[in-house]
């Protein structure tokens, strides 16, 4: 290799070997949205799942505490739950948002925006605020902001993460409930579904077919004739198994229903049992 050659084969190494370097000023991830961080990874042992967290987080804040649990849920799929305390607060400015806890809204979203493609292997778009609670004073939490997870236009049921902060709008604490997301739930919400109001009727005609059998509970019987019987609420969710999309619907039955076909995958009650039923 002639000395030209040669001297434009460092510039061109030179010129890749600054772009990680550059990311990592920057605060860029180099964990793509929809890959699986390594400690969220079920086949990974728990004691370096927990390790691979602490190290990824103590590079960027302080860290007291981080921890790794998975359990099984929805037909045995592993989801993983992660906690972490400390100070996660991002180093660059925010402006408040509008409205009630803006400083705290702001501060959460920007660190969100930093970190869930790298933590949680998902979009900061698809983590949207759910609710946002005040703690008690003296409190060492005083906002707590919890999140749901969304795939496409769906909330993931169950799916969530908090972050909790202090009275100074400092990120104290850090959790998760997070199952896998397969390629197949991914697809399964872009497909057509039954709409709420079939849904509906396919709920009133299952209680009004469960009203004329002999042994009908109480509840159920009362339900029909009662002009304030509680109205039917019906949520359309994500879940990370087979059929991965649902309808839950809460009337006087919680029922779950696949929808796509409108097949009942469960039905439970969905009163309190009086301590003495009436008579009949």
């Amino acid at each position: 290799m002639n000395k030209e050659a040669a001297m434009r084969s460092v510039r061109v190494r030179k010129r890749w070997t600054i772009v990680p370097v550059i990311a990592g000023l920057l605060g860029l991830s180099s964990i793509a949205v929809g890959q699986i961080p390594s400690w969220l990874d079920p086949e990974r042992p728990h004691a370096q799942a927990r390790e691979a967290l602490v190290e990824h987080l103590s590079g960027k804040y302080r860290v007291e505490s981080a921890e790794v649990k998975a359990f099984p849920r929805d037909n045995s799929v592993v989801w993983q739950s992660l906690s972490s305390s400390g100070d996660f607060t991002p180093k660059a400015p925010v402006t408040p948002e509008p409205g009630e806890h803006g400083k705290a809204r702001a501060v959460a979203r920007a660190f969100l925006q930093q970190e869930a493609a790298a933590l949680f292997g998902i979009a900061p778009a698809d983590i949207r605020a759910a609710q946002v609670w005040k703690g008690m004073p003296g409190a060492f939490t005083q906002t707590g902001i919890n999140y749901s997870i969304y795939v496409g236009d769906l909330p993931l049921r169950g799916a969530k993460v908090q972050v909790d902060l202090d009275g100074d709008e400092r990120i104290r604490r850090v959790d998760a409930d997070l199952p896998p997301i397969p390629d197949a739930l991914r697809q399964a919400v872009k497909r057509p579904t039954l709409d709420e109001q079939r849904i509906r009727r396919l709920v009133q005609a299952d209680i009004e077919a469960d009203a004329q059998s002999p042994d009908v509970p109480w509840p159920v019987k009362r339900y029909m004739t009662d002009p304030l019987r509680r109205s039917t609420e019906a949520e359309k969710l994500a879940i990370p198994a087979p059929p991965y999309v649902i309808w839950q619907v809460r009337s006087i039955w919680r029922y779950e229903i696949d929808a796509f076909t409108g097949k009942i995958l469960s039905k439970t009650p969905g009163w309190s049992p009086p301590l003495i039923e009436p008579r009949q």
